[in-house]
């Protein structure tokens, strides 16, 4: 069902007129079919023998290349359909808010965009086969009412109590499927952590035993699972051998009871049921690879669902990714509330009133869980403020010049993502990249060639030194930064107090800080301390 719903997306408009090949390669089948069964009419008659000859080779050709072209043309153009809907929500995924980017999970979109797809594209060709397959079908039955009406009375109970156990046990496996894919995701959760946790483990033997206690549970309630899928796609497959073998035996056995018909006639009517139902077979034995596609079908909709409707859009004109200079940011009776989850109060942090000016310092502080992410996320407009404005310069922001307002910002969160190629730079001021190098204390373990860090293989605080050297570079007017010195020695948090952040002021920028150092608080111009998602105190140098 789901995949179907795939079929009438835009994307895949130009699928369906391949699907005529598959008419093409019905009528083939039948022509094989007809040049067969005039064979055996006419044995004794060697003159019309090269004849039909001639009609089986040339229907085989037929076959031949019209299953070619279709298997080609709709892998092909399936492929490019798929990657369009791929392209298509990725670009809703990065017009989406925090709060919805949070909602959805950053590694479950991960999947949905290469795992998920790569499903529905590893099933191609069984959706093409199973659309060959009905069609032959068809055609077989209008055959086999041409040969004898009353073999196709007998034979569509049968193809329908086939097609209704292949049916029925497709979406019995579908919901099967989707419970294996939850508990496949909750057991990988699980491997990881008990690779994030060996050092614990070693040492503590009893939680090592828990650990491994619950992964052997877990592990053994997939295998079942697992079992009993696998037993329905068996009953499929041995249900659909079954009507193959009872259609030729209806043909056999019974329909000489209900009428007279010539002995050769029989042999007909049985060799076009025969044709019918390995079609049947084909359907069972690809029916797998259909529920799985179905099932990623559905969880494309799903996370297509719980996306925005509008798309980022991915044309970026030089003149207009310039970064934005300004002289004050404020916020105004600003508030941000969670949505409600099942009883529980929402978290909600404001109303909350302050302004920043250009080139200060400013520290978030509070203990964990007061707000002070919540805070930076409202500053930075990636979480849709409830009520209340933030403006630049007395130009409120809105969804109109969002993005304008985004060039104000270079960001290091804690998870942060960090790769040799320094992206979102066109060309990397040498001058001060061999500066930030010296500056960070790492110009002895890394360079910047060409764009390009020499080497990310370094401790997990050396990388987040890159990660905010990779920011600077962009010359952006404002640094956000999210406990960003949590991970550093102590002795380099005082060069990231002390010098770094005096340097980049000196330079005319901005730095906003989550930071809990309260031995360095003196560095900024302003601090704003949260509790209970509330500003308790706010206090500015003079």
């Amino acid at each position: 069902m789901h995949l179907l719903r795939l079929f009438k997306r835009d994307e895949f408009k130009h699928i369906k007129s391949v699907l005529l090949f598959s008419i093409i390669s019905g009528a083939a089948n039948v022509a094989l079919l007809t040049s067969i069964n005039d064979a055996l009419r006419h044995i004794i008659d060697v003159s019309r023998g090269g004849y039909m000859l001639a009609v089986f080779l040339s229907s085989s050709l037929l076959l031949w290349i019209s299953q070619r072209l279709l298997m080609k043309l709709f892998t092909v153009r399936f492929s490019v359909a798929a990657d369009l809907l791929r392209a298509s929500l990725l670009r809703r995924t990065l017009a989406a808010d925090g709060l919805e980017m949070t909602d959805l999970g950053r590694h479950h979109v991960g999947l949905m965009l290469s795992r998920t797809f790569d499903v529905i594209l590893e099933a191609a060709p069984a959706i093409v086969v199973c659309a060959h397959c009905v069609v032959e079908i068809v055609f077989g039955l209008i055959y086999l009412f041409v040969e004898s009406p009353l073999s196709v009375a007998l034979a569509l109970p049968l193809l329908g109590t086939g097609a209704a156990i292949i049916v029925v046990t497709g979406l019995r496996l579908n919901a099967l499927r989707a419970r294996l894919q939850e508990m496949n995701t909750q057991l990988e959760d699980h491997s990881q952590m008990i690779v994030s946790g060996l050092r614990e483990s070693r040492i503590n033997a009893w939680r090592a035993f828990r650990v491994y206690e619950e992964f052997a549970a877990k592990s053994s309630i997939i295998r079942n699972q697992r079992s009993a899928a696998n037993d329905m796609f068996i009953m499929n497959f041995a249900s659909a051998e079954l009507i193959y073998f009872a259609i030729g035996g209806a043909m056999v056995f019974i329909v000489p009871f209900l009428m007279s018909i010539l002995q050769i006639d029989l042999i007909f009517a049985a060799n076009a049921a025969s044709f019918m139902a390995y079609p049947t077979l084909l359907i069972a034995l690809f029916s797998l690879s259909l529920v799985d596609a179905s099932e990623a079908a559905r969880e494309i909709a799903d996370m297509e669902a719980r996306l925005p409707e509008s798309e980022w859009r991915v044309t970026a004109p030089v003149a207009d990714t310039a970064p934005v200079m300004f002289s004050r940011l404020t916020l105004a009776d600003a508030c941000f509330h969670y949505p409600r989850q099942d009883n529980s109060m929402p978290f909600s942090v404001g109303p909350v009133d302050l302004h920043i000016d250009r080139s200060e310092i400013v520290f978030i502080t509070g203990i964990n869980g007061t707000g002070k992410s919540t805070l930076l996320h409202m500053l930075l407009a990636l979480y849709p403020l409830s009520t209340g404005t933030i403006s630049l310069d007395g130009t409120v922001i809105t969804q109109e010049n969002l993005q304008w307002y985004y060039r104000l910002f270079s960001v290091v969160f804690p998870d942060y993502h960090l790769t040799e190629q320094i992206v979102g730079v066109d060309t990397v001021d040498a001058d001060l990249a061999a500066e930030l190098l010296e500056l960070f204390e790492i110009g002895d373990k890394v360079s910047i060639v060409d764009g390009r860090f020499s080497t990310i293989s370094l401790s997990h605080g050396q990388r987040k030194r890159l990660a905010l050297i990779a920011a600077l570079l962009e010359k952006r007017p404002v640094i956000v930064l999210d406990e960003w010195a949590a991970d550093q020695a102590p002795a380099f948090r005082w060069t990231f107090y002390k010098r770094i952040l005096p340097w980049i002021k000196a330079r005319g920028g901005t730095v906003i800080a989550i930071t809990h150092d309260d031995a360095y608080f003196d560095v900024a111009d302003s601090q704003i301390k949260i509790e209970n998602g509330k500003i308790c105190e706010y206090t500015r140098k003079s």
